[in-house]
């Protein structure tokens, strides 16, 4: 907690060496925990806009070997870091166009990104090493089409099914390698059983549950895999204060804790 304004989340490893990485966008860096002792162990990139420094990062995302991923809205770009925290590269998309508030990151089955180009309207699946293999601007079934409107988080299943917050809802579609196909839309806008407004980020628990952070409303909605709407998570402190106030980023880690960073609160918290 403190001076600190958390989006973005993401775990590596396990057991004593599980990390969850926290990007403080005040700060200009991302913050790490070792999540058995609370203990911050890193702190990777610095506030500016040189090599290895972030302006306004959003969200984060570790490959399989331990590599971190971070967006950066106003810098319009994707730092790369080692796992000991080196800076590698950035990556700005120019083979299709720059980057425009790239915002939610995350890596399929196969060790594609899949990036929420937030302000191009569109969904990039990028290589290891950056080549676009798919963009995907539309979804909905083939005689209704729409725009994505601004997605901001994107998470993947163990199948390889893709989840991106559009606006007021979640786009579920699934990912064969590079080829999407629709498969439904999860939520609406509203503020009822299964409405959003403005949801940011969205994760996929141990057993196949999507999680929604619904900011406005400062709470996270369940749904089953199967797109049933199952539990809202509401919590407040003794003085009735919200606890979960405009959070942004939510991951899930395979024993089903649930990691969220609170922007309004300035605080990470894990939900066990």
């Amino acid at each position: 907690q403190g001076e600190t304004s958390f989006h973005g989340v993401a775990t590596y490893g396990k057991d004593s060496e599980q990390v969850v990485a926290a990007v403080d966008e005040t700060r200009g860096c991302v913050q790490v925990f070792n999540v058995e002792s609370g203990e911050c162990v890193a702190t990777v990139g610095s506030k500016g806009n040189g090599p290895g420094q972030l302006l306004s990062p959003c969200c984060v995302a570790y490959n399989s070997g331990g590599e971190m991923y971070v967006s950066d809205k106003t810098l319009n770009r994707i730092s790369v870091f080692d796992a000991s925290g080196e800076f590698l590269r950035n990556e700005t998309h120019g083979q299709f166009g720059r980057f425009n508030a790239p915002r939610g990151l995350a890596f399929t089955p196969w060790g594609h990104l899949v990036v929420a180009d937030s302000r191009n309207n569109r969904v990039l699946v990028l290589e290891g090493d950056g080549t676009v293999v798919r963009i995907e601007a539309q979804y909905g079934p083939q005689t209704a089409k729409r725009r994505f409107e601004q997605p901001t988080g994107v998470a993947v299943s163990s199948d390889g099914h893709v989840f991106i917050v559009d606006q007021y809802n979640v786009v579920e579609m699934q990912l064969l390698y590079s080829a999407f196909s629709f498969v439904r839309t999860l939520g609406s806008v509203g503020n009822g059983v299964g409405q959003f407004q403005l949801p940011y980020g969205v994760a996929v628990g141990a057993v196949g549950e999507v999680l929604v952070s619904d900011g406005m409303q400062h709470r996270i909605q369940v749904f089953s895999s199967e797109g049933v709407h199952l539990q809202d998570i509401e919590l407040n402190d003794p003085n009735g204060k919200f606890v979960l106030k405009e959070q942004h980023g939510i991951s899930c880690d395979a024993s089903g804790r649930v990691f969220v960073g609170c922007f309004g609160s300035r605080a990470l918290l894990m939900l066990a």
